[in-house]
């Protein structure tokens, strides 16, 4: 069990575990579980917001406006600075 969740105390009172094998083993399929789960949804936002960026560019009238192409370039930013930040916090424990 990583040394971080004993001294956190994760919802799953880890700090009362009595640390066989088996249980430590339930603990990791469970936090891969999650994390597996935390990727899926992530890609599915991802691929979300994306196409609904790449629409927002299609009409002529957004591509002739440079301040809607420049919002949308600007929410395209900080939509992938947002997943970056996600990653590094899920994939830091």
């Amino acid at each position: 069990m990583p040394r971080r969740l004993r001294e956190t105390g994760n919802q799953m009172n880890t700090n009362q575990a009595s640390g066989t094998p088996g249980e430590e083993y339930k603990t990791v399929c469970e936090f891969m579980r999650l994390y597996a789960t935390l990727r899926f949804y992530q890609l599915a936002l991802r691929l979300g917001t994306s196409g609904s960026i790449v629409t927002g560019l299609l009409p002529q009238a957004a591509r002739m406006s440079f301040i809607a192409m420049d919002l949308l370039r600007a929410g395209g930013v900080l939509i992938s600075l947002s997943f970056l930040v996600m990653e590094f916090r899920s994939t830091s424990y």
